[in-house]
């Protein structure tokens, strides 16, 4: 997301004559952030180095794009047609009763 930001400040500030445009420099997150968003990509199976900035933005640039849904019920015929899929079962994160049929479905894009 980040890239097509740049992109399309670039893209304006060379087709309106080098009109200035506002750029927004982002805080580093906190380290309490960092360890919460790291915990929670590894029960997705990602794994974020948290080492430096650097190595964080690396780690989640490199989290294939795709969509993310909270379903309920039989999945299998909705998902046979997805090769690569990620079904987590939502009540491993939830205790209340109402999650304990939904599951989260990750499907990555492919390019």
């Amino acid at each position: 997301m980040l890239l097509a930001n740049k992109y399309v400040a670039t893209h304006l500030y060379t087709k309106n004559d080098k009109m200035p445009l506002p750029f927004r420099v982002h805080e580093e997150p906190s380290a309490e952030k960092v360890a919460e968003f790291a915990a929670t990509a590894a029960n997705f199976g990602f794994n974020i180095d948290t080492t430096s900035f650097k190595s964080l933005a690396k780690s989640i640039n490199e989290i294939p794009n795709g969509i993310i849904s909270l379903k309920g019920g039989d999945l299998k015929d909705e998902l046979k047609h997805f090769k690569e899929k990620k079904i987590f079962e939502i009540s491993d994160f939830f205790s209340e009763e109402f999650f304990k049929t939904k599951r989260i479905v990750y499907v990555p894009f492919s390019d």
